[in-house]
């Protein structure tokens, strides 16, 4: 009877303690997570922090910034719009200039941006600076092959600066070019990014022109196969801030342990004026229920950015 009753016992406790992993599991559904927090330590101690607030709907509407346990200011509030999102900034608007920012992402039916364009105007105003005004226009289209990874970036700008130190001085500089990926098993293998640039300048009655290029590519490695695994949702946005590279995309079968990088820019006569190459290395590990939660270079391991979510 004591064994039985023991037995008995057993069988209620795994019956209790399996009941419990079970509901534990279901307790989390994946598709509610979100990134409520990135954490970066820095070189010098400090923290630095992004805070994120969300909608009704799961989606970022406000991003604010701070260092260790500061208040932290908003940077950015963002607006939707059918397929579009509004990313609007105003840096300084006072006295001495003006700065703003604007993002504005087009995405497709599969939430992905399809065209991106920045608009940023600064104004640095007289007495305290010599008066310019800058306008910088960029525009980029992404699109995609059949497995939605992007194979192709198409990159277009105008910047244009007015400024008198003495003798009213004109500039505008113009660069298109692109961004080609290569893509294996789900993963991009390399990227290739090909800019040219041409310049005009103007200073009193004296004009001068000049153009340039630029080559940079990126080659991924993926020994350590690790998942991707983040908060999609909200990807177009995150995107913007440059948390992770390559950049968020839901359809990508893993994240690069290695990445090597190497950086050309040539005159209008084809010499080279500067090049540099180096490698960024990432260890990444999960929570419970496997998305990233701490990213770090294995040579600076205390340096670590730390990804916190709302479950």
């Amino acid at each position: 009877m004591k064994r039985a009753f023991s037995v008995l016992l057993l069988l209620i406790s795994c019956t209790v303690l399996l009941s419990n992993c079970k509901k534990d599991k279901e307790d989390i559904n994946t598709d509610e997570v979100r990134l409520q927090a990135v954490e970066t330590k820095q070189s010098n101690g400090d923290i630095h922090k992004l805070f994120f607030d969300y909608d009704a709907n799961g989606r970022i509407i406000k991003i604010r910034s701070g260092r260790n346990n500061e208040t932290p200011t908003t940077n950015f509030i963002i607006t939707y719009s059918g397929n579009e999102i509004l990313i609007p900034v105003t840096v300084s608007d006072d006295e001495l200039n003006t700065i703003k920012d604007t993002i504005r992402l087009l995405l497709n039916a599969d939430q992905q941006v399809i065209k991106r364009m920045y608009h940023g105007f600064h104004e640095f105003k007289a007495p305290t600076f010599t008066p310019q005004r800058t306008n910088i226009y960029d525009t980029t289209t992404y699109s995609y092959d059949a497995a939605g990874l992007v194979k192709q970036e198409t990159h277009g700008g105008l910047d244009t600066s007015w400024y008198n130190p003495g003798v009213e001085t004109i500039m505008v500089s113009r660069t298109a070019g692109f961004t080609n990926y290569s893509i294996k098993d789900g993963n991009i293998i390399s990227t290739k990014k090909e800019v040219t640039s041409s310049g005009y300048a103007k200073q009193g009655g004296i004009v001068s022109t000049g153009k340039s290029s630029n080559e940079t590519t990126h080659a991924f490695e993926y020994a350590k196969a690790y998942p991707n695994k983040i908060d999609f949702k909200n990807a177009a946005i995150l995107n913007e801030l440059q948390l992770v590279f390559p950049p968020i995309n839901k359809n990508l079968r893993n994240v690069p342990e290695k990445i090597l990088v190497t950086d050309i820019t040539k005159n209008g006569n084809g010499n080279i004026t500067s090049s540099n190459s180096f490698t960024i290395n990432q260890e990444l590990s999960y929570n419970k229920y496997g998305f990233v939660n701490i990213r770090f270079d294995p040579a600076s391991p205390t340096l670590k950015t730390t990804y916190v979510y709302n479950k």
